[in-house]
């Protein structure tokens, strides 16, 4: 993986939920680590959510391998430029260590 490629900046987050003490919860979205990727897009597809018609997009993130981000999982979700993606799969490619690789999806209720 080349460091020239690795040009989109990204925030990792996962959902935390602490009790409110009156029987519930509150939920909010807590920063993990950030770090510089390459997400490369694919073609996007509408889909029909409650009886709309949605945008939605997939693509594949490649990032180098770090403890950070091989903690990660489905549940997390990335941030990247300001649009939020839905991590959908998680896998070391090569299972060398080198790099991961992120299926991300983009336009979904997280």
């Amino acid at each position: 993986m080349r460091a020239g490629n690795l040009r989109d900046r990204i925030t990792f987050q996962r959902q935390v939920c602490v009790p409110d003490g009156a029987g519930g919860s509150s939920c909010t979205w807590e920063v993990l680590f950030k770090t510089i990727g390459e997400l490369q897009m694919f073609k996007g597809k509408e889909v029909v959510s409650a009886g709309r018609i949605a945008a939605s997009a997939t693509g594949i993130l490649s990032l180098r391998y770090s403890r950070a981000a091989a903690g990660l999982n489905e549940a997390d979700m990335a941030v990247i430029e300001g649009e939020t993606f839905n991590i959908r799969s998680i896998h070391d490619p090569e299972r060398r260590k080198r790099r991961l690789e992120f299926l991300l999806e983009r336009g979904v209720a997280v």
